[in-house]
């Protein structure tokens, strides 16, 4: 008998709710809280001072789970979510929201502890422009990205060049504090460094020009000057240096698109039914996740 449509999204809702921001993050910070206890580090890691930043859209989830599991020891959060900033383009909010885990980022001294929670929507929910550049230019340019129609790998490489925070500059700015990145994506594959922008992690795709990606979708002048300059300031040398301050920091993917499928899948089977692959993953609003999901089961 085929699956009706309720219980198709009875299925996707049961692989979700294994998948919730909250109960992943207090899963994973709860084996870091154990670890942190072992070999004789109680005292240093009692002392230690938290710092939470999240962004994107499952920052508020996200940083629910920090709290679960560290509650008043944390000394700082900065949550920059859906009610903080605007997605997908940027507006004076999502500048304050960057600004504000910017700022917290740089105060951060040595021996303090940094968790960075990081979620997909961030591009744009939390923005610092680079010296130069306005909100106002940031929208634009972001709008144009959009309607252009490029691929997620050029968006982001102009986008990253654009902030201050992004492309493993908010990581830059943590040291010399220690930092942990906990991540679920949303982008296809496994470029980290793509979700959100990258934040706290240095891109690891291949070089592209953003210059000439800005020119030929006619970006302003301004942006495109921004652009030329951040080409030359993220030389291979500079890079290098800044890989070097942060090889060290762990990078946590807690879920991605991969995992969603497994379990959707794995919830199937309890029901009968046979999964065929979903290529290319599941995204979306949770009503065009169920539709593809029809097209996919047989019973």
């Amino acid at each position: 008998m085929t699956p009706t449509r309720m219980e198709l999204e009875a299925l996707v809702r049961a692989a979700l709710d294994e998948l919730s921001p909250r109960c992943l993050v207090r899963e994973a910070l709860g084996e870091f809280h154990r670890q942190e206890h072992d070999a004789g580090e109680r005292k240093a890691s009692t002392n230690r001072n938290l710092i939470v930043l999240a962004l994107g859209k499952a920052a508020d989830r996200m940083a629910q789970g920090a709290d679960d599991v560290f509650g008043d020891r944390i000394r700082e959060r900065v949550i920059a979510g859906p009610n903080w900033g605007t997605h997908p383009i940027p507006s004076p909010k999502s500048e304050a929201a960057g600004r504000a885990l910017l700022a917290a980022a740089t105060a951060a001294q040595k021996g303090d502890q940094v968790i960075a929670l990081v979620s997909g929507g961030g591009s744009a929910l939390a923005v610092v422009p680079r010296q130069g550049l306005s909100i106002t230019d940031l929208a634009d340019a972001y709008r144009l990205l959009i309607a252009s129609g490029r691929s997620i790998l050029e968006i982001n490489t102009v986008r990253r060049q654009l902030s201050a925070i992004k492309g493993g500059l908010l990581a830059d700015a943590v040291v010399p504090a220690n930092l942990c990145t906990l991540i679920i994506s949303d982008v296809p594959g496994h470029d980290l460094s793509a979700v959100s922008s990258g934040p706290t992690i240095h891109p690891s795709s291949p070089f592209l020009n953003a210059h000439s990606i800005g020119q030929e979708i006619g970006l302003s002048k301004p942006v495109l000057a921004c652009l030329s300059g951040s080409e030359t300031d993220d030389s291979s040398e500079t890079a290098d240096h800044h890989q070097g301050q942060n090889r060290h920091s762990p990078v946590i993917l807690l879920a991605d698109n991969h995992l969603l499928v497994e379990r959707v899948n794995a919830h199937a089977l309890k029901h009968g039914l046979r999964a065929i692959p979903v290529f290319g993953g599941l995204d979306g609003p949770i009503e065009s996740v169920v539709e593809r999901v029809q097209t996919t089961f047989v019973t």
